[in-house]
């Protein structure tokens, strides 16, 4: 019997494919399954190469590290020692951020309101006991504003403060932003002149230049809000170097934390607020309007960037 015959016998059926020019339809099964093996093979491979990427991609980044500090003269050992400081030293940063050490007995969270993720953003903190609280005549100083008036509203409503309000980005002119509450067109920076950003011309004046024009040199800040986008550290240590940071008796900051690993100038930076001010960090709250990010110097640390600080003259 033939082959043939015991395929018919029990079912079987004789399959060939066959392609020609004649009969260009009986060719779309064939590509079909040539299509549909190199499709699996693509994956195979793409997968292979991001789980080698994901072992070997470091070590590419160190040794071509390597090769740039032989050309500078500079060895393996000293390199590793540095990069071995570098994280140490953000470990204590962060421990510094996360952890404050001065305690707040009645605490007063001020505006803020839910983002596009439904997280809550533009909220600041002050201390009202221990230390000096706010005055009667007290007086705010609110940098950065981006059209998000919650915090300076509430802190005028709630302790009859008179809020002076600042942010040369919103294409607004100095005006009265409501009862008690006056804003300008202005930033803070560590020089007094004009910047260009985004096509947009900035006034920008340092603390000091604003306190002479406004009066208020001689006088009590009660508090200090700033939210710059990644400004604070210039502008905070600018304010430290001229010991106007003696005259604010609450500082509200929200920081972000830098591209680069130079972790042991921003913790010393942050530490200079309690030490040559006399400022204690009470509160700390992580924003999370943004996602985490890779922390630079580190290949697979991802943690939150931006932070909400406060701290009270006790």
């Amino acid at each position: 019997m033939r082959k043939s015959d015991y395929r018919e016998m029990y079912g079987g059926k004789s399959h060939r494919l066959s392609c020609s020019v004649l009969n260009p339809g009986s060719c779309i099964p064939i590509v079909r399954k040539y299509l549909g093996v190199a499709a699996y093979v693509s994956i195979i491979v793409g997968t292979a190469f991001l789980v080698c990427c994901a072992f070997w991609l470091p070590d590419i980044r160190l040794w071509c590290k390597l090769e740039e500090l032989e050309q500078k003269g500079q060895s393996m050992d000293s390199f590793l020692l540095m990069r071995q400081e570098e994280r140490a030293a953000y470990d204590r940063l962060m421990r510094y951020i996360l952890h404050p050490q001065a305690h707040c007995l009645t605490m007063e969270v001020l505006g803020g309101k839910r983002g596009r993720n439904k997280k809550f953003d533009g909220d600041k903190t002050i201390c009202l006991e221990p230390g000096p609280g706010l005055s009667e005549d007290c007086i705010v100083y609110s940098f950065g504003i981006a059209n998000e008036w919650s915090f300076d509203e509430s802190i005028h409503e709630m302790f009859g403060c008179k809020v002076f309000s600042f942010d040369p980005s919103m294409g607004m002119e100095d005006h009265q932003h409501g009862d008690g509450i006056m804003f300008f067109n202005m930033g803070i920076g560590e020089f007094d002149g004009k910047i260009t950003v985004t096509g947009q011309t900035w006034n920008m004046r340092t603390f000091d230049s604003i306190l002479k024009q406004l009066g208020h040199w001689n006088r009590t800040i009660d508090v200090l809000k700033m939210d710059i986008e990644g400004a604070e550290y210039v502008v905070l240590e600018d304010i430290l170097g001229k010991g106007l940071l003696n005259h604010v008796n609450h500082l509200c900051m929200e920081i972000h934390l830098p591209d680069n690993p130079y972790w042991t100038r921003v913790l010393r930076l942050l530490r200079r607020i309690e030490e040559e001010a006399g400022l204690r960090h009470f509160s700390t709250r992580n924003n999370t309007q943004m996602p985490p990010m890779r922390v630079p110097g580190f290949y697979a640390r991802y943690e939150q960037h931006f932070f909400e600080m406060a701290w009270y003259r006790h």
